[in-house]
């Protein structure tokens, strides 16, 4: 399973996560995750790096938290579900 590295930029400094996930479409949903948690999104930039360092995704956090809107997977776990009918 390949390792990638998140590097988490914004106005508190910089932080690093790194996961082993299956795919590449695995680490933009974790940067999707990732940019969720975010408790001031404004200017924060989320990295992400393959094992050999090179550069995979680069993206702001409102890219990545719009993103979740566009996703088609039913089941993702970001999407806000509907709220049920009273």
């Amino acid at each position: 399973m390949p390792v990638f590295t998140f590097e988490v930029t914004s106005e508190n400094g910089v932080a690093v996560d790194v996961a082993a996930l299956p795919s590449r479409k695995a680490a933009w949903c974790y940067v999707e995750f990732l940019a969720s948690q975010l408790k001031s999104k404004r200017g924060a930039r989320i990295t992400v790096k393959d094992e050999a360092g090179g550069i995979l995704i680069h993206a702001g956090a409102a890219t990545a938290l719009a993103s979740i809107g566009w996703c088609a997977d039913a089941a993702c776990p970001l999407k806000a579900k509907p709220k049920p009918a009273d």
